[in-house]
Protein backbone atom coordinates (compact mmCIF):
# COMPACT_ATOMS: atom_id res chain seq x y z
CA UNK A 1 0.00 0.00 0.00
CA UNK A 2 3.14 2.45 0.94
CA UNK A 3 4.57 1.19 -2.64
CA UNK A 4 0.88 2.87 -3.98
CA UNK A 5 0.88 6.06 -2.50
CA UNK A 6 4.68 6.63 -3.40
CA UNK A 7 3.72 6.01 -7.20
CA UNK A 8 0.64 8.10 -7.17
CA UNK A 9 2.88 10.98 -5.36
CA UNK A 10 4.92 10.66 -8.13
CA UNK A 11 2.36 10.81 -11.25
CA UNK A 12 0.74 13.87 -9.52
CA UNK A 13 3.59 15.93 -9.10
CA UNK A 14 4.80 14.81 -12.75
CA UNK A 15 1.27 15.64 -13.82
CA UNK A 16 1.69 18.74 -12.09
CA UNK A 17 5.00 19.54 -13.71
CA UNK A 18 3.42 19.02 -17.37
CA UNK A 19 0.74 21.33 -16.73
CA UNK A 20 2.44 24.12 -15.85
CA UNK A 21 2.42 27.68 -17.94
CA UNK A 22 4.79 28.20 -20.49
CA UNK A 23 6.27 30.73 -22.56
CA UNK A 24 4.22 32.12 -25.15
CA UNK A 25 5.94 31.47 -28.89
CA UNK A 26 7.43 34.52 -30.32
CA UNK A 27 7.48 34.47 -34.52
CA UNK A 28 7.79 36.86 -37.24
CA UNK A 29 4.31 37.54 -38.69
CA UNK A 30 5.52 40.47 -40.98
CA UNK A 31 8.52 41.69 -42.55
CA UNK A 32 8.26 45.57 -44.08
CA UNK A 33 12.24 44.97 -45.30
CA UNK A 34 15.55 43.38 -44.50
CA UNK A 35 16.19 45.62 -41.05
CA UNK A 36 12.22 45.73 -40.09
CA UNK A 37 9.61 43.35 -38.92
CA UNK A 38 6.35 42.88 -36.54
CA UNK A 39 6.93 39.64 -34.00
CA UNK A 40 4.16 38.18 -32.33
CA UNK A 41 4.32 36.54 -29.04
CA UNK A 42 1.55 34.58 -28.09
CA UNK A 43 -0.49 31.28 -28.68
CA UNK A 44 -3.21 31.22 -31.83
CA UNK A 45 -2.33 34.63 -33.81
CA UNK A 46 -3.19 36.67 -30.85
CA UNK A 47 -0.81 38.24 -28.45
CA UNK A 48 1.93 40.94 -27.64
CA UNK A 49 3.07 43.10 -30.72
CA UNK A 50 7.08 44.14 -31.61
CA UNK A 51 7.90 45.87 -33.79
CA UNK A 52 12.02 45.76 -34.14
CA UNK A 53 13.88 48.14 -36.89
CA UNK A 54 17.46 46.69 -36.39
CA UNK A 55 19.50 49.23 -38.39
CA UNK A 56 17.83 52.19 -36.08
CA UNK A 57 18.39 50.20 -32.66
CA UNK A 58 14.33 49.90 -32.08
CA UNK A 59 12.63 47.32 -30.42
CA UNK A 60 9.00 48.78 -29.51
CA UNK A 61 5.66 47.27 -28.24
CA UNK A 62 3.08 48.17 -29.83
CA UNK A 63 0.25 46.05 -28.35
CA UNK A 64 0.89 44.51 -24.88
CA UNK A 65 -2.05 41.85 -25.78
CA UNK A 66 -4.63 40.57 -27.49
CA UNK A 67 -3.49 41.58 -30.94
CA UNK A 68 -4.95 39.41 -33.40
CA UNK A 69 -2.62 39.70 -36.61
CA UNK A 70 -3.54 40.96 -39.90
CA UNK A 71 -2.97 38.66 -43.13
CA UNK A 72 -2.78 40.99 -45.71
CA UNK A 73 0.26 42.97 -47.10
CA UNK A 74 1.17 46.40 -45.53
CA UNK A 75 2.21 49.19 -47.86
CA UNK A 76 4.57 51.57 -46.38
CA UNK A 77 6.25 54.21 -48.17
CA UNK A 78 8.32 55.78 -45.67
CA UNK A 79 10.07 54.40 -42.54
CA UNK A 80 9.32 57.52 -40.45
CA UNK A 81 5.78 56.89 -40.51
CA UNK A 82 4.01 53.53 -39.49
CA UNK A 83 0.44 52.59 -39.42
CA UNK A 84 -0.16 48.96 -38.13
CA UNK A 85 -3.96 47.77 -38.33
CA UNK A 86 -5.61 44.51 -36.77
CA UNK A 87 -7.25 41.50 -37.95
CA UNK A 88 -10.88 43.32 -37.76
CA UNK A 89 -9.20 46.98 -39.97
CA UNK A 90 -11.44 48.74 -36.87
CA UNK A 91 -8.55 51.07 -36.07
CA UNK A 92 -4.55 51.40 -36.19
CA UNK A 93 -1.31 51.64 -34.07
CA UNK A 94 0.59 54.69 -35.56
CA UNK A 95 3.89 55.84 -35.13
CA UNK A 96 5.32 58.99 -36.45
CA UNK A 97 8.80 58.45 -35.49
CA UNK A 98 10.01 55.42 -37.13
CA UNK A 99 8.56 53.41 -34.86
CA UNK A 100 10.17 54.35 -31.36
CA UNK A 101 6.80 55.22 -30.09
CA UNK A 102 3.03 54.17 -30.59
CA UNK A 103 -0.65 55.57 -30.29
CA UNK A 104 -3.60 53.98 -31.11
CA UNK A 105 -6.29 55.79 -33.57
CA UNK A 106 -9.80 53.65 -33.92
CA UNK A 107 -12.09 54.24 -36.02
CA UNK A 108 -15.97 54.50 -35.13
CA UNK A 109 -18.93 53.47 -37.40
CA UNK A 110 -21.59 56.09 -38.06
CA UNK A 111 -25.14 55.71 -38.28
Amino acid sequence: MKGLCTAFAVAAVVMAAECMAKEPPTQVIYRFDDHRYLELKGWDCEGELWYTDIKRGIHTQPASQFYRIFTRKFIHPSEKYIAITNWEVDGFLVSKDYGETWEGCWLCSRS
